[in-house]
């Protein structure tokens, strides 16, 4: 099973209301409160994700380790604040940000269980 079906399996399970015959239930990857472009990644670092999924279409971020930040998104130039993910790594979190190189003023959205962390090292990572 792909990670995107995954996601998709997990979020449409987490949707409220019942879906009628002859309208198809709304998949939505990221809850309301999201201001900008939604990432779903994998910490690597203190400061580092790999985007596994993100809204919007043809993300360039998608299947790369990027640098996470908390600088507001109309600084483009340095200094950059790292935003701190030292405590998730080895987790998925789901980030609110926006970028189409790092993703800047992220705010963390969701930290998964370790249960859904495992499934995506059994599902999507490479074989070794």
């Amino acid at each position: 099973m792909h990670i995107a079906a995954l996601a998709f399996a997990a979020v449409t399970a987490l949707q409220t209301g019942a879906p009628t015959a002859d309208v198809p239930p709304l998949m939505r990857l990221c809850p309301n409160t999201v201001r900008n472009t939604c990432f779903i990644g994998y910490v690597t670092a203190a400061n580092r994700i790999v985007v596994l999924l993100a809204s919007g279409p043809q993300n360039p971020l998608i299947d790369r380790e990027v640098e996470v930040l908390i600088t507001p998104s109309d600084q483009q130039t340095a200094p950059f604040n790292g935003t701190d993910l030292a405590r998730q790594i080895g987790r998925v979190v789901m980030l609110d940000g926006v970028g189409s190189d790092r993703i800047r003023d992220a705010q963390i959205v969701f930290v998964a269980d370790p249960i859904l962390t495992a499934l995506y090292l059994a599902l999507a990572a490479p074989p070794r």
